[in-house]
């Protein structure tokens, strides 16, 4: 489940989420996937919360970001929740992850930008470019009672839960100074 708040009247709206994996040669492949409408109402009582569900082989992925739309008309502005989450998918198996919530926020300092500068009136005037994400993943067992009513093929199949890991801000960080590369492998990296 993915929940993003936005401070304020504007509305938001994830609309990619960006998934990587090592090829048979060692070299990371990034794969978009588009979130539809099915994943939820962004206008529920705990706003913007999403339900996601994706078909991935057996492996080891990383959530590298989700990206969206944020604002009001006329300003629309686009925003990015970078991740950089590693998620193992075990074979012949439906997996809860838990629940990723990201509220948007002012910028302190040189924190990593929600969104870009350009186009500077949208950006700014939906509050982007001016503010980061706080983002917490959290294990919330109700969600799977949304899945199931939600997407009916799960009903009477086993889901099982595992979490994802905490969100490394300094990480993240060192990923955006680095122009969205990272600086070190994910599995030599101290957690936040």
């Amino acid at each position: 489940m993915l929940k993003i708040n936005k401070l304020g009247r504007n509305n938001t709206r994830p609309t990619a989420i960006i998934i990587s994996s090592k090829n048979a040669q060692g070299k990371a492949e990034s794969k978009s996937y588009s979130i539809d409408a099915d994943a939820g109402k962004t206008d529920s009582e705990l706003r913007n919360k999403l339900l996601l569900s994706l078909a991935l082989e057996p492996g080891k992925y990383e959530i590298q970001s989700i990206f969206g739309t944020a604002g009001a008309f006329p300003f629309i502005a686009t925003f990015s929740t970078p991740l950089l989450m590693e998620l193992n998918v075990a074979p012949t198996s439906v997996t809860y992850v838990g629940r990723v919530n990201a509220i948007m926020r002012p910028r302190i300092g040189n924190e990593f930008r929600a969104g870009p500068v350009i186009p500077l009136i949208d950006q700014a005037a939906a509050g982007v470019s001016g503010s980061t994400f706080d983002i917490s993943v959290v294990d919330a067992p109700e969600d799977l009672a949304a899945f199931k009513s939600t997407f009916p093929a799960l009903s009477n199949t086993e889901i099982r839960t595992e979490p994802l890991p905490a969100f490394n801000r300094n990480r993240v960080q060192a990923w955006w100074n680095n122009n969205g590369s990272d600086p070190a492998p994910a599995d030599k990296q101290a957690k936040n």
